[in-house]
């Protein structure tokens, strides 16, 4: 027991984020990623322009495609999300290297905080079942 309180310490102060405030931070976290995948590019006024516009609307896979591209890996990350599978999507933002990784290294943070609380909360629960058992006697 005293180790899944000591697993939910370090959250006491600031909490955990709920998987729903997750699902609603991803797509602008997925858009951030994307756009670093592209880089930093040479500067010029006609590349300053179609990145402001991306910027405007974004338009990325969402089909769960196959691969290791960026827009691969969104996909399939937000599906999981989609289906309640936060472990299966920190797995897939984790094959992120670079820039995009950079970019979405908050949001996996905050993922992996509510894997790590869901896990001591599991832990605290089985703990609690096992003194409910009858005593021998």
């Amino acid at each position: 027991m005293q180790r899944a309180v000591a697993m939910l310490a370090p959250y006491a102060v600031t909490g955990v984020p709920t998987l729903t405030s997750l699902r609603l931070r991803f797509d602008a976290v997925a858009s951030d990623v994307a756009r670093a995948a592209e880089g930093p590019g040479d500067g010029g006024w006609m590349e300053r322009t179609i990145r402001r516009l991306k910027s405007l609307v974004a338009v990325r896979r969402t089909d769960g495609g196959t691969g290791d591209g960026v827009d691969a890996i969104l996909a399939r990350a937000e599906a999981d999300l989609e289906g309640a599978n936060l472990m299966e999507a920190v797995d897939e933002l984790e094959k992120l290297t670079g820039a995009p990784a950079k970019a979405a290294t908050p949001w996996l943070n905050d993922a992996r905080a509510r894997l790590a609380a869901e896990k001591a909360l599991t832990m605290l629960h089985v703990d609690a079942v096992a003194l409910l058992k009858p005593a021998k006697g």
